[in-house]
């Protein structure tokens, strides 16, 4: 099946939303439950101490390089206008950039911190979810997701609670008191000495969860009210990124079973090979009106699989290998 889709949701209210609003435009659906598991590793500590670490950290990997650097030039001596690296040397700047952004994270991440702790106070409210959603813009950040990475020191502290949509503040604590995290490169994990010397910890996070896949069926590109959908989707916690790919994908689609039809009804094709070299001739489409041209590049195990979904739908018929249009 290629003519649907599958869309995945992070939670199953949102996946059986999805599956109430797709069947109502008569679209056959299934959810199926996916799991994943994921280990990663994070350094969590107070600002100060996490700052100090990683203000080691950039001076150890300065020495690495200039030794490094050094060790360079002595053994190309012969060449010295010439610039030499290695691969040690990359890896060392790549080190240097990440502790670079780490630090510029973790000190936007104190401020905004700071700044809510000391306007707001316990039982106000930090983001309102249905509020934002009737204010947004048309492009931009997902709002939700812009309030948790805004706020997202304080989730970590249990300061804030979500109730019904909204972020309130529970507690206000000294801001010297938060805790920071961060996930370190490969070469800035640290070692037992240096959390013991820094009072910084070591967290191994093992994480188990399960998303939702929405199967819609191929008849999804023939019944769906795009406009409608839209709204549907913005209403759900998928990211305007998502948005635009799920709907891309169902207009190109759409665009692909019309030139496909429109091909096996002008040329008579009378066999699935037929069309399948007709569409391999025919890959231009001239949009009425416009001096727009769609290039159609479609291979020809997607035409057969094309043809397998118009066959389900009862769009063609098929008889071995001959073709024919139901309309």
């Amino acid at each position: 099946m290629v003519l649907g889709h599958t869309f995945t949701c992070e939670n199953l209210e949102d996946a059986e939303r999805l599956t109430k609003f797709l069947r109502k435009s008569d679209i056959s659906t299934r959810i199926e439950p996916v799991s994943s598991s994921r280990f990663s590793i994070r350094v969590k500590g107070t600002f100060d101490n996490i700052h100090s670490y990683l203000v080691h950290c950039r001076e150890e990997l300065t020495q690495d390089l200039e030794n490094e650097m050094r060790k360079v030039q002595e053994e190309n001596q012969d060449t010295p206008d010439d610039q030499y690296e290695n691969e040690a040397i990359e890896d060392i700047k790549e080190g240097l950039e990440a502790v670079e952004k780490i630090l510029a994270i973790l000190t936007l991440d104190r401020d905004n911190a700071i700044k809510t702790l000391e306007e707001l106070k316990e039982g106000d409210v930090v983001y309102d979810h249905d509020a934002e959603l009737a204010n947004k813009d048309e492009v931009g950040v997902n709002p939700t997701i812009a309030a948790i990475m805004r706020n997202k020191v304080l989730l970590d502290n249990e300061l804030i609670s979500i109730q019904d949509k909204k972020m309130i503040i529970r507690k206000i604590i000294p801001a010297e008191d938060l805790f920071y995290t961060f996930q370190p490169t490969s070469g800035i994990i640290p070692s037992e000495e240096e959390l013991e010397s820094f009072n910084i910890t070591l967290v191994q996070l093992m994480n188990a969860d399960l998303e939702y896949n929405v199967h819609a069926g191929p008849e999804l590109i023939f019944k769906i009210d795009v406009e409608q959908f839209h709204d549907e989707l913005e209403n759900s916690d998928i990211s305007n990124e998502s948005i635009a790919i799920i709907l891309q994908a169902i207009y190109v689609k759409q665009e692909i079973v019309e030139h496909i039809v429109h091909i096996l009804s002008r040329t008579k094709a009378e066999t699935v090979e037929d069309l399948i070299r007709a569409v391999q001739e025919i890959q231009e489409k001239q949009l009425e009106g416009t001096r727009t041209v769609l290039f159609f590049n479609i291979s020809p195990e997607y035409v057969k699989q094309v043809v397998e979904d118009l066959k389900k739908l009862e769009i063609v018929r098929l008889k071995g290998n001959k073709i024919k249009l139901n309309r």
